[in-house]
């Protein structure tokens, strides 16, 4: 055995102590760089800010409302963001918006869409609600609310109008059409607690179940499970298409439980904190359909919606139409001092690939692009499964993966550029 003397070991621990101290040093003056690197980019925005100031103090000729500015500082300062999800509200706007987003949904009860006019028109008045008491009818355009026009508040800040507090009342300007031409009403309208149509099914083609969950609401996964009994009390299904256009929801809790209910045992998703970190997984019990599942989704299929393609086109259900919206975002309130908020991402979702669905979304295996009036069919729900494209092309896939249908779509296929044995959709008119 070499021997080392005492000076040298001596030597040597200095030696290792000098490296460390050297490193420990290095690293704390990196950060304490950062740090004051960070500080003065801060001041730099502070002081650019009272400049501003200064000049608005000094040289504007109008009135200055402090309380006003404040939010329009806060709600630029999340737009700086540039990320949709991060969003500012005003103590007043949010205490509307927990109102109207409780476990019941408390308003109007209505589902509308925005026509060429910047109005509101009615596809869906839903039973029970205020406003089929009222009298509302579907294909009724609200053109006024409160005495503002519609087009003037602009559609979404509209439609956040329809939801509020139980008891408050909403007086509405409408245009109902007729033969001799629109007719102009008039309606107050209470807003009370009504139950949300999230989810619509019929059998079609003969044996294949459809499903359409159009939003996410308290009772959505009991809806879903009565529709899959509906269903397979007519008979025995060949296979189930699962559509998801146009649903932006962001309550996930529904959604998972729907997730579960369809795939077999393993990871449903999961999320990454801003470091990249696993933060949570969602798990999928042993309980899981069995017959082949294709899913439509198109560029307003988002939230937890997005969530949902992403974990059944994971499991291999094909996805038909266009690509879904990339952004969805665990998304946190922070309430601030003053009642305001800020809703604000935390997490990323990331699919079985390890790829973040925020930016990228879910791509469609089959994509389709359907013909403007037949998309405005869909959304005034005027369409019928049975003449609707997508719902075809979602009936033709299930075909290929052996589902027997009783009755075949018809709707011309080709053969794909990248496979020689696989039947890929043409664009339907």
């Amino acid at each position: 055995m070499r021997k080392i003397s005492w000076a040298a070991a001596g030597a040597l621990m200095l030696l290792s102590a000098a490296v460390t101290v050297s490193l420990t040093y290095t690293y704390a003056m990196d950060r304490f760089n950062q740090k004051v690197s960070d500080v003065n980019e801060r001041e730099a925005q502070y002081h650019k800010l009272s400049e501003i100031d200064e000049q608005v103090r000094n040289r504007f000729v109008g009135q200055v409302d402090d309380s006003t500015l404040r939010d329009g500082l806060c709600a630029g300062y999340a737009a700086g963001l540039s990320n949709a999800n991060v969003r500012y509200m005003t103590a007043e706007k949010y205490a509307d918006y927990e109102a109207s987003h409780q476990r019941t949904s408390v308003g109007v009860g209505i589902n509308t869409v925005m026509d060429s006019d910047g109005n509101m028109e009615i596809v869906e008045v839903y039973t029970g609600s205020s406003a089929q008491t009222a009298g509302l009818q579907k294909g009724d355009v609200i053109v006024a609310m409160d005495g503002k026009e519609v087009s003037r508040i602009g559609y979404v800040d509209a439609v956040s109008l329809l939801d509020g507090a139980d008891g408050s009342e909403l007086k509405m300007t409408v245009l109902r059409p007729g033969e001799a031409g629109s007719e102009t009403l008039s309606f107050t309208v209470q807003r009370t607690a009504y139950t949300a149509a999230s989810v619509s099914h019929q059998r079609i083609n003969g044996n294949v179940g459809y499903i359409r969950i159009s939003m996410f609401a308290a009772n959505s996964y009991t809806a879903f499970e009565n529709a899959l009994t509906d269903l397979e009390a007519d008979g025995e299904l060949c296979g189930l298409v699962i559509d998801l256009r146009g649903n932006s929801d962001t309550r996930t809790e529904q959604m998972e439980k729907i997730a579960d209910r369809l795939l077999p045992a393993g990871e449903i998703i999961r999320t990454v904190d801003k470091n990249g970190e696993t933060a949570q997984s969602v798990l999928s019990d042993a309980r899981s359909v069995s017959i082949p599942v294709t899913v439509i989704v198109d560029s307003g299929t988002s939230g937890a919606a997005e969530v949902l393609a992403s974990a059944l086109h994971d499991a291999e259900y094909e996805t038909v139409g266009s690509d879904t919206a990339g952004t969805a975002q665990v998304t946190e309130v922070a309430l601030l001092s003053d009642g305001s908020a800020l809703f604000l991402p935390t997490q990323n979702y990331v699919n079985q690939s390890g790829e973040v669905l925020y930016g990228t979304g879910v791509k469609a295996d089959i994509p389709i692009q359907v013909g403007e009036a037949e998309n405005e069919a869909f959304l005034r729900r005027q369409l019928n499964p049975q003449e609707d494209s997508l719902v075809q092309s979602a009936v033709t896939r299930l075909i290929a993966k052996d589902a027997d249908v009783q009755v075949v779509p018809e709707i011309p296929t080709e053969k794909p550029e990248s496979s020689g044995d696989e039947s890929e959709l043409e664009e339907s008119r």
